[in-house]
């Protein structure tokens, strides 16, 4: 299986993830400018998917400029060693992980 279709496989993982949580989720084409965008009872996600690495500086930047202009909450969802973890990113030098248990409330 090829590059793409992995980082696809892994995107879906996620979608699938958040829409059994209630959340309406669409894949965005060519993951620009980043992979997935979620609503939720006014509540907005941009969603960055990885599998194995993590995002640069320059990565968590970008996304927090979109996050902040969008009103939306910026996340990295990873999967590693076969398991999905999600990071709620707070600045380009600090991530907090979140359990998949959180997208279920309403506390973004």
């Amino acid at each position: 299986m090829g590059k793409y279709a992995k980082g696809r496989r892994i995107e879906y993982k996620v979608k699938n993830i958040l829409s059994k949580a209630g959340w309406y989720v669409w894949r965005l084409a060519a993951s620009k400018p980043f992979d997935l965008i979620a609503i939720k009872n006014g509540e907005i996600l941009i969603v960055e998917c990885k599998k194995g690495s993590s995002l640069t500086k320059m990565e968590k930047i970008k996304l927090l400029k979109i996050a902040r202009n969008g009103g939306a909450t910026p996340i990295l969802a990873k999967y590693e060693n076969n398991t999905m973890h999600f990071y709620k990113i707070l600045s380009e030098d600090q991530m907090e992980e979140v359990k998949a248990d959180y997208f279920k409330g309403n506390d973004i």
